[in-house]
């Protein structure tokens, strides 16, 4: 196992959650980063704005001219200025959600995207209300100011709802949206296997009859263990998928579970060779007969129409594949835990 490199799982964040939808998970995370800069961009817009006008606005003051003016229009522009590109990408988000919800309809995975998707749609509404109305107090403050004192500095006050509203709303809107992302994250253990070729041959053979298939009934696609099983599901990621494990011996059974279809990318990958042929255990299998737990494990989803070969995780052909079922390799991290699976001889429908 010493030639083995680490291959660390991706972080699980609120994104990955949001969007089980490969595609539109880095739809959604370009957006936020295009929010991201277009936030930065526009604030430095407005600095530079305001320094260029603050020697004018001191000779102005110093004239006994209408310096409020100047100061509300300023304040007005820049929350324009910042708040309008913030909604569009806000706008843009809620449209990827509700194309996530469609693809899920009527699956398994629906109920899991409809809480976190509202728990998030929560969080925005009341954020951007919140940062209306800090918007609204600092501009309401900056005319009154411009109005009845429009050659006095004291206009200004109209800065600090805008100040308060550059971070106030997040701190008080995102605690609950944080500490529904920790509880899903929570959820997501670590798992350490080994990989035993050392078997008595009959069990060896025995377990490279367990072939995995897949279905399609009622509209719920799911792969499934031919001629295997196991009393103890070993769950991938957020995923329905699972590891099927005895639990008195900790031996890798079987392998099934809803299968997410709109998830698969398209991508060529090939049937891997010279794989060494071996029984996976669940290293430390403190486990329960019929229960289960989830490990952090890449939900990454790659299908070849081609090779008919379906990859889940993150595999590196560099890396050596160990055999434990007729058609499912595995690839183990150095430190044991389970970086990625390919499996073989896979007719899926193609993705629409």
């Amino acid at each position: 196992m010493d030639e083995y490199t680490e291959q660390d799982p991706k972080e699980f964040d609120l994104y990955g959650v949001l969007f089980p939808d490969r595609n539109l998970y880095r739809t959604a995370c370009s957006c936020v980063k295009k929010q991201i800069i277009a936030l930065f961009v526009t604030a430095a817009i407005v600095v530079l704005a305001a320094v260029e006008l603050f020697p004018y606005m001191v000779r102005l003051y110093r004239e006994g001219g209408n310096v409020g003016y100047v100061i509300g229009a300023l304040i007005v522009g820049g929350e324009l200025l910042v708040g309008i590109p913030q909604m569009i990408g806000s706008c843009r988000l809620r449209a990827l959600l509700g194309r996530q919800e469609k693809t899920v309809h009527g699956t398994m995975a629906e109920a899991a995207v409809t809480e976190s998707h509202g728990a998030f749609r929560q969080y925005l509404v009341s954020f951007w209300i919140l940062c209306l109305i800090f918007g609204a107090v600092g501009a309401c403050a900056a005319a009154i100011g411009a109005i009845f004192a429009p050659d006095a500095l004291w206009a200004c006050i109209g800065l600090i709802p805008v100040v308060l509203a550059v971070w106030l709303p997040e701190r008080l809107c995102g605690a609950e949206l944080k500490r529904f992302t920790a509880d899903r994250q929570s959820e997501l253990g670590t798992a350490v296997f080994r990989f035993c070729s050392d078997e008595e041959p009959r069990r060896l053979q025995a377990y490279q009859e367990i072939g995995i298939g897949y279905c399609n009934a009622g509209g719920d696609s799911s792969l499934y263990a031919e001629n295997g099983g196991g009393d103890y599901s070993v769950y991938l990621g957020s995923s329905y998928l699972s590891l099927e494990v005895d639990s008195e011996c900790g031996r890798v059974g079987g392998f099934g579970g809803y299968f997410p279809a709109f998830c698969m990318e398209s991508r060529v990958l090939s049937e891997p060779f010279e794989a060494e042929i071996g029984i996976l255990y669940l290293d430390r299998c403190a486990a329960e007969r019929g229960g289960g737990e989830r490990i952090v494990f890449d939900g990454d989803i790659a299908y070849d129409a081609t090779s008919h070969v379906l990859q889940l995780g993150c595999c590196d052909d560099g890396m050596p594949y160990l055999k434990i079922f007729r058609n499912l390799y595995v690839q183990l991290t150095r430190s044991g835990s389970l970086a990625g699976i390919r499996i073989t001889d896979l007719n899926l429908p193609e993705r629409d």
